[in-house]
Parts: structure tokens; C-alpha cells; sequence
């Protein structure tokens, strides 16, 4: 829910590629404090005791069965809701968010205060165009309500209109200097390129956050692991990941986390096992398959290629849900692995046609890339990259393109080599890879398409 939160000082928090200031935070994420582990008694299992979420959904859910015409019982049934989506991962809690509103929009179809949160549960919901008409439709009626700048930025950032979501995560943070608007802030940062500074902003962030808050404070700090990871900061991450999971036991992003760090370390059973930890509390496809790649790398395809088909079907039961991201999800998991590469690429440009963010370009270059259309590819990994963003990935996948073309040999190199000095281990295939193309490259040879068929799931170089 929206919460008052005290004003730390603002200061200067964008400047990258143009002479462009903010002052404020990320995308909204409220508290979701943790189910409690429960114990048996000697006679029967106890029930599991409520999550404060929980509680609250119970509580909003009699409010509006004993006063039907309350509009406030139906807000905060909806905010219980999300809260309970974000601790749970279900995104069915999405739609019961929606219907809860659009009661209280049934009662009143002009209340501000539903129409406001409705763009928020839209966003959430990846209906951005939805989301952003309502949401400025809000801020005309009430220009000085933060909230709905906080909307539409992230409405932009995600459909790929930087300057439009940086504007109004300025206006959120002129407003409002608050930890969501610092967290947002530090989002547009990290896009940029300033990693460093994104940590600054986060910093400011966890300042504004009321201690009982200790699910916005393992977001945070899982915010900050990814971070330091991206930096190569391996300690950093860790640390960070382990205050995620002090604040909110088994956190599953931080969990995740912390999978990632310990397959860069070489520890691919432990990773293995943490991801099936983060997987046991979320089922997301991203984890599922980067499951199936730290058993690549541990010499088992056959597991791996198991991995990659569950996360096929998974995302391919998704298709028709618009709060799974499943094309986008799908397009980037078949491509990222070589996988049926006019599929991934007919998915690719479907996700590409309707954002203009850089990660649908980026998954559109790799996807040309594996279907051997390099110049295309090379042009969509520019728009990937017209942000300056620190990501070994994006990185990576812009210096292969490049190996491909002529005349693009030493930017291809460099590219690679900015990607390795980043994080040297940030991925347990592509890392690997990224290195062999140095060394070919290294001595004389042109970068080739090598490795196992892609039809056994692992990657190629």
C-alpha cells in the first residue's frame, strides 16, 4: 500500500547521456512480510498462521461483505492483494486485484482513489497502454499526486520510452522523494549504465524504509545483489543476498540470487539446489532455465535438456496470460539457448513490434543472430544498447554479432572483452563462450558458430 514515508534529502540522481537529473526511487514494491514457519502440536498440525498479506486480504474480504458500499474496503483488498502477489508469485492474485477494484468502480465509476489504483494493478498486469492512459488521465485530474507519475514511468520504461519514463520519475521524485520514487530512480540509473550510482540511490532507498518493512527491505537488498553481481562484485552480492534472506526467510528472488553467485563461483550442485529452493517458493521460467544450464555445465544434458522442456511448456501455457511476459519470456529462452531459431525469431520481432525496450532488441539481435541475419542483428543490437546499460549479457551478445560482420572484428573484441571485465563468471555458458571467442579472435581466426547441435539444448558460440 502507499505509505507515508519521512523525506531524506534529495540530491542529483541521473546524468547519463544527456544532461538529465532525478531524485527518487523504483518501481513501487510495498511490504509482503514472510508466511512464519509453523509447528505441529502434540495433538493435530496447527494451521499455518496467516501472512500479514493474508490477514489483510481476510480482513479487506469481511469488510466488504458486512459494507458492500464501502470503496475503501475495496482499496485495501486490492493492495492486500498485490502485496499477496508479490509474496506468493501467483499471478492469478493480479486479475482478483483488478475485480476488486472494478467493484468499487461499479459503486463509483469516478472515484480517483480506484481509478488510481487500478493503472498500478494494470501495469502489473503488463497491460502498459492501459496502464498509462488511465494513469495520466489521474495525473491531469490531480497533476500533484505522486503516485501516478510512478505509474506512468514505469509504463514507459517497460514499452521502451526512456525520456518520456525518466520525465516522470523526475516529477514523482519533485513530488515525492520517497523510497519508491528513490527505487524507481535508481531503475533509471542502472539502465544508464551507473551502476555505482544506482547503489547510491538504493542506499537512499533502505534509508526511507521503515524497519518493520522487512519484505521492501529484501527487495531492496536482492535490487542491490544484482547490482554488485553485474559488477563482478561477488562478496557484495552475496552479502547483500544474505540480508534479503535474514529479512524475509527463504526470499525467493534472493535465493535466486544467490544461485547465480554460487554457479559464478564454480559451485554448480550448491547453485543447483538453491535454484530448486527458489523454485519450490516461484515457479519462474527464467530459474527454471537457468537450472537446465548450470546442469549443462555440470556435464549432465540430459537433465538440462528435462529443464529446458519443462520451461518450454510452462511458457508455452502461458501464451494467452498478459502477466506472464510470455513471449518476450519465450522468445529470449529460445534464443539465449539456440533453440528453434525461426520460432524464436518470428517470437522475437512479435515482442519487438509491440516494445521498444531494450531488452525485447537485445533478444531480437540474438535471435537474427542465431538465424544467421548478422547485419539485422546488428542494428537491433544498437538499440539494445543506446542506453550505455553495464549488462555482460547485452555486452556479449553485441560483440558476437559484431565477430560476424566485416570490418567489426576489433569492435567485437572490445565489446567482449567489456563484457568479461564486468563479471567474468556472470554466466556459467556464455561467460565460457565469451572467452573462447576472444581467444579465436585472438589468434587470427574469425569467430564461428561451434559446439553441440542445438537441438540438445545447449548453447552455441
Amino acid at each position: 500500500m502507499l505509505q507515508s514515508l519521512r523525506q531524506p534529502q534529495t540530491g542529483l540522481i541521473i546524468a547519463a547521456l544527456s544532461v538529465l537529473v532525478i531524485t527518487g526511487g523504483l518501481a513501487a514494491r510495498r511490504s509482503v512480510p514472510q508466511r512464519e514457519a509453523t509447528a505441529a502440536s502434540a495433538a493435530m498440525a496447527a494451521p499455518a498462521p496467516r501472512s500479514a498479506a493474508e490477514q489483510r486480504m481476510a480482513e479487506a474480504e469481511a469488510e466488504t461483505r458486512n459494507h458492500p458500499e464501502d470503496l475503501e474496503a475495496y482499496h485495501r483488498l486490492a493492495l492486500a492483494q498485490m502485496q499477496a502477489q508479490r509474496e506468493t508469485g501467483d499471478p492469478a492474485l493480479y486479475g482478483r486485484a483488478e475485480q476488486s477494484l472494478l467493484e468499487a468502480k461499479r459503486r463509483a465509476p469516478n472515484d480517483y482513489r480506484t481509478r488510481r489504483l487500478l493503472a498500478w494493478v494494470l501495469a502489473g498486469q503488463h497491460r502498459f497502454d492501459e496502464a498509462l492512459a488511465l494513469a495520466r488521465a489521474c495525473a491531469r485530474e490531480n497533476p500533484n499526486d505522486f503516485w501516478n507519475y510512478g505509474v506512468i514511468g514505469d509504463a514507459l520504461t517497460e514499452t521502451g520510452d526512456y525520456p518520456g519514463a525518466a520525465a516522470a520519475v523526475q516529477k514523482m521524485v519533485d513530488l515525492r522523494p520517497n523510497s519508491l520514487s528513490y527505487t524507481r530512480v535508481a531503475h533509471q540509473r542502472r539502465l544508464r549504465g551507473d551502476l555505482a550510482g544506482a547503489l547510491e540511490i538504493y542506499s537512499m532507498a533502505l534509508d526511507a524504509t521503515s524497519p518493520a518493512d522487512r519484505e521492501s527491505i529484501a527487495w531492496q537488498r536482492t535490487q542491490r545483489g544484482e547490482i554488485r553481481f553485474l559488477k563482478g562484485d561477488l562478496d557484495g552480492a552475496d552479502a547483500e543476498y544474505a540480508v534479503a534472506v535474514q529479512q524475509v526467510p527463504d526470499y525467493h528472488l534472493a535465493l535466486a540470487g544467490q544461485a547465480r553467485v554460487l554457479a559464478a563461483r564454480g559451485r554448480l550442485s550448491a547453485a543447483a539446489a538453491t535454484y530448486g529452493r527458489a523454485l519450490k517458493r516461484v515457479q519462474r521460467p527464467d530459474w527454471m532455465a537457468e537450472l537446465g544450464d548450470v546442469y549443462l555445465a555440470m556435464g549432465q544434458p540430459e537433465q538440462a535438456e528435462a529443464q529446458y522442456r519443462a520451461t518450454e511448456v510452462y511458457l508455452n501455457s502461458r501464451r494467452d496470460d498478459p502477466t506472464a511476459d510470455a513471449t518476450h519470456q519465450l522468445a529470449q529462452f529460445l534464443a539465449d539457448r539456440g533453440r528453434e531459431p525461426a520460432r524464436a525469431l518470428a517470437l522475437a520481432r512479435e515482442e519487438a513490434a509491440d516494445a521498444q525496450d531494450i531488452r525485447a532488441f537485445d533478444t531480437l539481435s540474438w535471435a537474427m543472430y542465431h538465424a544467421g541475419r548478422y547485419a539485422e542483428a546488428w542494428k537491433a543490437s544498437e538499440k539494445a544498447l543506446r542506453l550505455g546499460t553495464s549488462d555482460p549479457k547485452l555486452l556479449y551478445h553485441a560483440g558476437m554479432v559484431a565477430s560476424r560482420l566485416p570490418g567489426r572484428k576489433h569492435e567485437a573484441a572490445a565489446l567482449l572483452r567489456r563484457a568479461l571485465a564486468l563479471n567474468p563468471n556472470w554466466d556459467v555458458l556464455d561467460a565460457p563462450a565469451a572467452r573462447r571467442a576472444l581467444e579465436r579472435m585472438d589468434s587470427g581466426g574469425r569467430v564461428r558458430l561451434a559446439g553441440t547441435p542445438i537441438a540438445t539444448g545447449s548453447r552455441s558460440d
